[in-house]
């Protein structure tokens, strides 16, 4: 025993000395509490810009510290023939998929938008492998852990706060009749899945530390967890945690599995039925689903999934290029009305979808149908190697650690199926990370704890208790050292790929100072006379943002309207036009129309209106009584022609 001590000693000193590890796991549990709490009130994306940037910037640390800091030797590394046959599908599939991904952005018709978007997207496709690395061996994963359930602690407290205690950070707008409770997320359906995935990790704390006083806390992360979902009021999040906790206990219990699940599956349903607020919802979405609304009960995602199959029907094998869905929302979501001779509207929504909410719509739209399907296969074969290990491996570490792995997954499976759990940082990172850590972990199928009985690790970590019984043995390198041009080429190419991140950031924060000299001037009608000077610089800034904005229409909007509130319509038409080309969008068209109504063009404003308001009958509201009731019987009968068949075409934009 004393050996083997020893052994774990001098293991866990190799580890410790692995100061390329150390960055990186630091960098990465950086980029996850930054994606969770990061706001910058002084950028017009305050919420999704720096959560955007800082995990970015994480993972290129954490990414170059692997590469040029090598750590101790450590076997020979994986290889193509010593892999698992799990392993070497899901990095083909996967690399297949995010080749695809290239050539999609390249063929697309919308293609400095989808090439910018696919740049971010490689940049994020590296936790994959950075959670397959030497980073997250040992105990290190649990620094990553501790981020991301401390975080959405702290989500769940100021969540909780603004709903009892009416606690105001920011000026969030609340669509649908929802409350502002989304703490420093900025959006309800997001936070309420981060917490469900950081509920099932303290879920796992309770079921398997041997310590009370971590038992306790991960009773207490339960609980607050719970709390803040309730308060959220988020199906999809309660649906993904159930999902996860009934994989998680099932798994644990293996026998009894079934009886494991079946109490997961009551306890939970208990609780939605006994919480009022909850209780509503469900009763409600049950409701609609009896009368046949399946729109209403599925709160108005129909819209968007008809948009996402009308795109992969157009172009099913190369789709139209990562990150064009919100620019390619509108046109198919109005051919798919004419298709099914329905409208597709939320009538609480004012403006148009950008995701298609489903990751697998969505990836199939953006990136054809075989990114799609490969994707998908890659996932399952990660699920396969994870249920290996749990069923091969006696009770340890290593299946632990793959049961919650299984269980994050499945949920972050379930969740995409109405959300876009990968299109936000919060939930991508970890997710991802999840993700490359199972893929490592499936080639442990066999004889798990047989290298913890040769490398001393059992013995350490089971003296440790607490947490640590969840971690599993360290794992190998990911791959034999590259030669330094290898490396310096790689990070140069890393580098390069995040440059164009800072300038966005920076673009964030001066359409941030042009919006906000807008407001001022709109808050002080009786200076406008006064103020040409500054609406001027407020319509020079945002189009010179624009181009470090690739594919967004916010820019060119907002000097469109600094231009018409200057009363120069005509400049403010010509920004408009610019801002349709990147994609239409209601708010764009009813702004058309408020030009050619400052130009006298009655005929062209109201064709205009008539199309915002086809789209979305929601923008109608921002339109003076009179006209809006003209629009709104010229509105209903063109619905009527749709209903029966007889419109062939929506009406027509305005250029």
């Amino acid at each position: 025993m004393s050996c083997k001590r020893a052994r774990g000693r001098r293991q866990g000193s190799r580890a410790g000395s692995d100061v390329g590890a150390s960055i990186a796991v630091a960098a990465l549990a950086v980029a996850v509490a930054g994606a969770c709490l990061l706001v910058d009130t002084r950028a017009e994306s305050a919420f999704d810009a720096p959560k955007r940037l800082v995990p970015l910037l994480g993972i290129a640390v954490a990414v170059v510290a692997l590469l040029v800091l090598h750590g101790p030797a450590r076997g020979s590394g994986w290889s193509w023939r010593t892999g698992t046959t799990e392993q070497r599908l899901a990095l083909a599939l996967t690399a297949g998929a995010l080749a695809i991904a290239v050539v999609s952005a390249i063929v697309s018709p919308r293609r400095v938008t989808s090439l910018a978007s696919t740049r971010t997207l490689w940049l994020f496709a590296l936790l994959l492998p950075l959670g397959a690395s030497r980073a997250l061996d040992g105990g290190r994963p649990f620094i990553v852990i501790g981020a991301f359930v401390g975080a959405c602690a702290v989500n769940a407290s100021v969540s909780l706060l603004q709903f009892f205690g009416g606690l105001r950070l920011f000026s969030v707008e609340a669509v649908g009749g929802r409350l502002d409770v989304s703490a420093f997320v900025g959006n309800d359906g997001v936070l309420a899945l981060s917490l469900a995935l950081a509920c099932l990790i303290c879920l796992a704390a309770v079921v398997w530390a041997r310590s009370p006083a971590i038992r306790l806390v991960g009773v207490g992360g339960i609980v607050l967890h719970l709390a803040a979902l309730a308060v959220n009021q988020s199906l999809t999040a309660l649906t993904a945690l159930a999902a996860g906790a009934i994989v998680l206990v099932a798994m644990s219990l293996r026998r009894r599995s079934v009886i494991g699940a079946l109490a997961v599956g009551l306890v939970l349903a208990t609780g939605v039925m006994l919480h009022p607020t909850l209780s509503r919802r469900a009763q409600s979405a049950l409701e609609l689903i009896r009368a046949g609304d399946w729109d209403a009960a599925l709160t108005y995602r129909s819209g968007p999934w008809a948009a996402a199959l009308e795109m992969t029907r157009a172009r099913p094998l190369v789709g139209w290029g990562p990150g064009t869905f919100a620019a390619e929302f509108v046109p198919h979501r109005l051919q798919a009305e004419l298709r099914f001779q329905r409208r597709f509207v939320n009538p609480f929504l004012a403006g148009s979808y950008t995701e298609a909410h489903s990751e697998y719509l969505q990836a199939a739209a953006e990136g054809g149908t075989p990114a799609g399907l490969a994707a998908l296969a890659a996932m399952g074969a990660l699920i396969v190697g994870l249920v290996r290990v749990i069923r091969r491996a006696p009770d340890g570490p290593s299946r632990r650690e793959a049961i919650v792995l299984l269980a994050l997954l499945c949920a972050g499976a379930v969740s995409a199926l109405t959300w876009f759990p990968l299109q936000r940082a919060i939930t991508a990172v970890p997710l991802l990370l999840a993700a490359g850590r199972a893929w490592t972990l499936s080639g442990r199928a066999a004889a798990a704890e047989d290298f913890e009985e040769r490398h001393g690790f059992a013995g350490a970590r089971r003296g440790s208790g607490g947490l640590g019984a969840i971690s599993g043995p360290p794992s190998k390198s990911i791959g034999p050292v590259a030669r330094p041009p290898i490396l310096v080429i790689l990070a140069v190419l890393i580098v390069a790929a995040l440059v164009p991140e800072i300038s966005r950031y920076a673009a964030e924060r001066r359409l941030y100072q042009a919006s906000a000299i807008l407001r001022s001037v709109f808050a002080r009608p009786h200076e406008l006379a006064n103020a040409g000077g500054v609406v001027a610089w407020a319509a020079s800034t945002a189009s010179a943002v624009a181009p470090d904005l690739p594919g967004d229409w916010r820019p060119l909007n907002l000097a469109g309207s600094a231009w018409l509130l200057a009363r120069r319509a005509d400049l403010a038409l010509d920004k408009y036009r610019e801002a349709l080309a990147l994609g239409e969008r209601p708010e764009i068209d009813a702004n058309v129309g408020r030009a050619y109504a400052s130009l006298g063009r009655h005929d062209r404003a109201a064709a205009a209106f008539l199309r915002a308001g086809w789209i979305s009958p929601a923008v109608l509201s921002s339109l003076p009584s009179a006209p809006r009731a003209a629009l709104r019987s010229e509105l209903a009968a063109l619905e009527q022609k749709l209903l029966t068949g007889r419109l062939g075409a929506p009406p027509p934009s305005v250029p």
